[in-house]
């Protein structure tokens, strides 16, 4: 598409996102999101097939737990961005050009790229699709506005950002999605977003879900959790209501403390499990200024939250296949990160 043909862009916009809505609604959210993901493979803005990532099971010395450890090649690219930095003539930079604006991404990317409309209440969330996902149909929800990752910045409280984040959530059955705090994995701090992506079929519970377990399981009273895995969490389960019932409020409690301290952030993960069992809500705790571990080249995400260490870099890869790179040093690299809640 012809980058300088602003109303073509448009146009391609409106008839997508009509074609979208109208799948939402016989489908729902997900089948509306799969559509949009096949759109940008024909549009050639999505060009990672995945066909270089391995997934390699870390297991301890007994066999009986595990960690993972997805090697990512693609990924070490994505903070070079996937479009050109400076607009053509006729075309205007915002926001310093940040690679989440509407504004910026008809001239980043050549028109290539197009997004969905969401709102929840009166905020309104594009959705777009990763160009360097960490699994298939990984969608970037963005906050349509120019609003910053971090709460301490912005009228969005935390709270509110996990309101939404739930009530996304609820509407895909089947999907994990993730808020990255600034200094907790958020790669592009300065706009509000959330990741989300369907559980790949071939991938089972992840190490925090089945951590739960080893607390109790359904039968939790406390929602903290401490001690049982290298990091520190809150976590809910239940109907979508009762989950924004119960943990909202203390979500809220803990935002206002963490005010006290600059430097305070968080994951926050949820899972709808697509089994009738309704969503679950883990909150982590972290630091910015502990965004990442010596063991590890990238930073410590959602996904390494949920004990899965995104590695990208040669070296990485071959500290993986002599085994430098194991259970304990995935255990070690959460403790790195983690705080105590």
């Amino acid at each position: 598409m012809d980058q300088f043909n602003t109303h073509l862009y448009e146009q391609v916009w409106t008839d997508l996102n009509f074609r979208l809505d109208r799948i939402g609604v016989d489908q729902g959210l997900g089948a509306a999101l799969l559509a949009l993901r096949d759109h940008q493979l024909e549009t050639g803005f999505i060009t990672d097939d995945l066909s270089e990532v391995e997934r390699i099971r870390l297991p301890n010395r007994r066999g009986n737990r595990s960690y993972y450890a997805q090697y990512n090649p693609a990924r070490a690219r994505r903070f070079s961005g996937s479009g050109v930095t400076e607009p053509p003539p006729g075309a205007a930079k915002v926001n310093d050009g940040c690679f989440l604006c509407p504004e910026n991404i008809q001239w980043q990317q050549f028109g290539r790229e197009v997004g969905y409309d969401l709102q929840f209440d009166d905020r309104e969330y594009v959705a777009w699709m990763n160009p360097y996902p960490l699994a298939p149909s990984h969608t970037v929800i963005a906050a349509r506005n120019h609003i910053p990752q971090y709460w301490g910045a912005t009228p969005h409280h935390l709270a509110h950002m996990v309101h939404d984040l739930l009530d996304l959530a609820h509407f895909l059955p089947g999907w994990i999605g993730f808020y990255n705090g600034e200094g907790a994995g958020a790669s592009i701090p300065h706009h509000l977003h959330y990741q989300f992506f369907p559980r790949p079929p071939d991938y089972g519970r992840f190490p925090l879900e089945r951590a739960v377990w080893s607390f109790g399981g359904d039968s939790l009273l406390d929602p903290v959790l401490v001690g049982r895995y290298p990091l520190d969490f809150a976590y809910w389960k239940g109907t979508h209501e009762d989950v924004v019932r119960r943990a909202l409020p203390w979500i809220a409690a803990w935002a206002r403390k963490a005010r006290i301290d600059p430097d305070a952030t968080a994951n926050v993960i949820v899972i709808n499990q697509d089994d009738g069992e309704g969503l679950q809500l883990f909150f982590v705790p972290r630091d910015r200024r502990r965004a990442r571990s010596k063991r590890m080249t990238g930073i410590v995400g959602g996904l390494e939250v949920l004990g899965e260490i995104v590695c990208s870099s040669e070296d990485e890869r071959r500290r993986l296949a002599s085994k430098e790179l194991n259970y304990k040093t995935v255990k070690d690299i959460l403790s790195d990160v983690s705080v105590g809640l």
